[in-house]
């Protein structure tokens, strides 16, 4: 997290990402990814390890 701000996730409630922050969402885990709810922008830095020849994403089943 480069700029942190207030996100929530469908379901849960909101939580304050803080810069500096960091996560790991493993090969195959299914995620539904998060909207900002707060007053600021977030920056968050993504780093994507692909197979070659595979796509960045699948559609979950």
């Amino acid at each position: 997290m480069l700029e942190g701000g207030t996100v929530q996730e469908p379901g849960r409630p909101p939580r304050e990402r803080i810069p500096g922050e960091h996560g790991i969402i493993r090969r195959g885990t299914l995620h539904s990814g998060y909207t900002v709810v707060g007053d600021r922008t977030i920056k968050v830095l993504s780093v994507y390890v692909v197979d070659r020849g595979k796509p960045l994403q699948e559609p979950a089943a």
